[in-house]
């Protein structure tokens, strides 16, 4: 009888230790997933807004480019003439000045476009 209640004893011992390893497992997974996803949420939102900061940097360095352009009298003549020549080449001049030289705009090309 002793020997049928030690082995009842030890079968819930081994149970009982085999189904806190796998809750510690199952915690131990869901915890890591967790934590991955909320890191991964933070990196996106960190992301987003550098993004949109050095988006709107450029909006307004853009914006400046291209008033700087449209005071310069001779575009503003040749804008006027519809003088597609010299206005390509006022526009070719421009990555001689500040915002392209000094690498706040990473321009290829300026076009004018009727």
């Amino acid at each position: 009888m002793s020997f049928t209640r030690l082995s009842l004893r030890t079968v819930m011992v081994i149970f009982m230790a085999l189904t806190s390893m796998i809750l510690v497992l199952v915690a131990w997974e869901v915890y890591r997933d967790s934590a991955l996803d909320s890191q991964r949420q933070s990196l996106q939102e960190v992301l987003a807004r550098e993004t949109e900061r050095v988006m709107q940097q450029v909006r307004e360095a853009s914006a400046e480019l291209a008033a700087a352009i449209q005071t310069d009298a001779d575009f503003r003549q040749a804008l006027a003439a519809q003088d597609n020549d010299r206005l390509a080449q006022i526009l070719g001049q421009q990555f001689q000045r500040y915002h392209v030289t000094s690498g706040v705009l990473n321009l290829v090309q300026l076009t004018a476009v009727p």
